[in-house]
């Protein structure tokens, strides 16, 4: 008889002891993206000169816009270094 009493009482504190499942939490994602004014494609100037001069007016303009691409790649680059920290 008091075999019995113990068992029942072990199987009802073993299933008191159950641990709950835990909950699976849902997690949204969020999608970065940098600047759009970062995302505009490199215009090329077109040479269009006939001399020497017109060369480095040509020069001068595909310096121009070298800078201005650097200026968006930056923008970029920072924009990255800012989103991972």
């Amino acid at each position: 008889m008091i075999f019995v009493l113990l068992n029942v009482c072990l199987i009802i504190l073993l299933t008191s002891c159950k641990s709950k499942s835990p909950t699976l939490k849902s997690i949204d994602v969020i999608r970065l993206s940098p600047p759009e004014s970062a995302l505009i494609s490199c215009e090329i100037p077109e040479f269009t000169g006939v001399s020497w001069g017109d060369s480095g007016i040509y020069t001068l303009a595909l310096k121009r816009e070298l800078q201005i691409c650097k200026r968006r790649l930056d923008e970029v680059i920072y924009w990255l270094m800012d989103s991972n920290s």
